[in-house]
C-alpha cells in the first residue's frame, strides 16, 4: 500500500554459520518492519569471541542480505559501544536473541548515548523445531561427527 511506512527494525550478530536461529530471527523482525541487520567485523567477532569468524564479513554480509525478509545489511559494529550504529541506523525496533549480548539495560545505555528513540525487544526463546539452531552447536557436531 502507497503511503505506509513500515517501521526499520535492527538485528545485530555475526551470522557466520546460518542456520534456523538466524532464520527465526529474520523473520520475527520482518514481522514487525523493515530488517536492517548489522554483522560484526572479523576484528570485533574475534575479540568477543575469543576466535576469528568461519566465513569472512563481506561474505557473511553478501549471505545475509540476499536472504529473504532483509531490506538492509551493513558490516557495522567494530566496537563493543553499539551507540554509532544506532545512530547510523535510527531503529525503531531494536530485536535480539533470547540470549544475544548486551543485556537489555546495556543496549539502553547504548540507546540513550546514541540519542535514539526505540524500542528494544528480545525473543523469548530459541527456535526449537531442529536440533542445530547454533553456529556452536553446528560446530560442535562437525568436531566430533555424530
Amino acid at each position: 500500500m502507497k503511503g505506509i511506512t513500515r517501521k526499520v527494525v535492527m538485528i545485530a550478530g555475526t551470522f557466520d554459520l546460518l542456520h534456523p536461529g538466524h532464520v527465526h530471527l529474520i523473520h520475527e523482525a520482518n514481522s514487525l518492519g523493515d530488517v536492517t541487520a548489522v554483522i560484526g567485523t572479523d576484528t570485533i567477532v574475534k575479540k568477543l569471541k575469543g576466535k576469528a569468524p568461519i566465513i569472512p564479513e563481506r561474505q557473511r554480509r553478501y549471505m545475509i542480505e540476499n536472504l529473504k525478509g532483509i531490506k538492509h545489511a551493513v558490516i557495522g559494529f567494530s566496537t563493543t559501544d553499539f551507540s554509532k550504529i544506532i545512530k547510523e541506523i535510527k531503529p525503531d525496533i531494536i530485536l535480539m536473541g533470547p540470549d544475544q549480548q548486551p543485556s537489555n539495560e546495556k543496549m539502553e545505555e547504548f540507546v540513550q548515548r546514541a540519542g535514539a528513540q526505540c524500542e528494544i525487544r528480545r525473543l523469548e526463546s530459541r527456535i526449537t523445531n531442529f536440533s542445530l539452531t547454533s553456529t556452536t552447536g553446528i560446530l560442535e557436531r562437525i568436531k566430533h561427527g555424530d
